[in-house]
């Protein structure tokens, strides 16, 4: 098996990898620059690991040389047969296109979820109790405690709408429930979910906004999840609910939401992604009112990379046996 992986991935774990597989493993190492591409051809490649040190600052527009390097070897691999990604999910469109060829696509799905859960409850709390106006006062050394009608509401009186009830969703259901507020998974069924106080389907969502006090989402970017955070939806919330987005920034209508916010019926957003990241300077990401906003880091930690290493380690294992993969992606129907 002839293995495209960066130089990085095969130094640390060359040799971790060559005794996982059961036949011969040849490393392809991924050049990092077009010129060394074309200088050095990296042949037929069997198998590649699309590993996190490919990642650049979240820039889906232009992707650091390296990645689109790399990308393009997929795209032109000759015989290639497996593609494992350290992301969670294969909408890139090179993977997709991938899929249609007939290449197995696998998934790092789990690998960050308790970090993004993290990540999505300390930006709901950050809401909830209202940080960005301690953060304001401070800057504007004003001492200005909220009273009266600025109080704020009890979490445990509160009911979250979480989209999508994966390893994420669930993660999140679990930490929301510990905080004291009631959870509602959405998903496209509405069978029981341990995880979950309800479920509800994706089609009854928009009727039941008006009980959600946070909309959480945590779903893949699908067609039925594009653009699902609309201009209907935002109106059918709660007036001052919250809405926190760990999935991805084409789930949401960015010029409805920006103006649910500024019309003051969104209470605050806490978002890792958008729809074009980095966002323009001239943004409304950068200057809208109570919003968050993370550079799609929620997801990252310490350990990450290393778990993303593990599960390719354990196909790598699967594959060079004739064992079937584990989180095998599907195309999109729309790709």
């Amino acid at each position: 098996m002839r293995l495209l992986l960066t130089a990085a991935i095969a130094e640390q774990y060359g040799e971790a990898m060559r005794q996982a597989c059961a036949s011969p493993l040849e490393l392809v190492l991924a050049p990092s620059t077009a010129v060394q591409a074309a200088a050095a051809p990296v042949g037929p490649i069997d198998a590649a690991f699309w590993s996190t040190d490919l990642m650049g600052a979240g820039n889906k527009g232009q992707p650091p040389e390296r990645l689109q390097v790399f990308m393009d070897l997929l795209d032109a691999g000759v015989g290639l047969q497996w593609v494992h990604t350290c992301a969670s999910g294969s909408d890139r469109p090179v993977l997709q296109r991938l899929m249609r060829r007939g290449v197995s696509v696998t998934t790092s799905t789990g690998a960050n979820a308790m970090a993004v859960a993290h990540s999505a409850t300390a930006g709901l709390l950050a809401l909830a109790r209202d940080v960005p106006h301690w953060i304001e006062s401070r800057q504007a050394r004003r001492w200005a405690p909220l009273r009266g009608r600025s109080l704020l509401a009890d979490l445990t009186q509160q009911r979250a709408y979480i989209v999508g009830t994966g390893q994420v969703g669930s993660a999140i259901s679990r930490a929301l429930r510990a905080l004291g507020l009631s959870t509602v998974g959405v998903r496209r069924h509405s069978a029981p979910h341990a995880d979950f106080d309800e479920l509800i389907s994706l089609a009854q969502l928009r009727q039941a906004a008006a009980n959600a006090d946070w909309l959480v989402l945590a779903c893949p970017l699908t067609p039925a999840t594009r653009g699902l955070v609309d201009a209907a939806l935002l109106a059918h919330l709660k007036p001052g609910a919250g809405l926190v987005n760990v999935a991805r920034g084409e789930v949401v209508d960015e010029a409805a939401l920006f103006a649910a916010l500024d019309r003051g019926h969104l209470g605050g957003v806490y978002s890792d992604v958008a729809v074009d990241e980095p966002p323009a300077p001239d943004s409304p990401w950068w200057t809208a009112p109570r919003v968050l906003l993370s550079a799609h880091n929620a997801g990252l930690s310490t350990g990450f990379a290393p778990r993303t290493v593990a599960m390719f380690m354990d196909n790598l294992a699967r594959q060079s046996r004739g064992q079937a993969l584990l989180r095998v992606a599907a195309p999109s129907p729309d790709s």
